[in-house]
């Protein structure tokens, strides 16, 4: 992650899901943060890092339902 702003379509990229899927979250408030600029949404590097270092990572699918069903 080199840029300072990035497009609806590079984050979709960059976390592997589609478009609509950030879109999607943007409506919901689940997704990173983001601003608009003249009309054009952009999502600032350090609210992608922040997004991403604040989900936690899992070794495998098992794990990720023991840690759902206890929350």
């Amino acid at each position: 992650m080199d840029k300072k702003y990035y497009k609806e379509q590079e984050v979709a990229e960059l976390l592997s899901v589609s478009r609509t899927t950030v879109q999607h979250w943007r409506v919901k408030g689940v997704g990173p943060k983001f601003i608009k600029f003249y009309g054009k949404i952009r999502y600032p590097h350090n609210a992608l890092n922040d997004y991403l270092n604040n989900h936690p990572v899992y070794k495998s699918t098992s794990e990720y339902g023991f840690v759902k069903e206890r929350q």
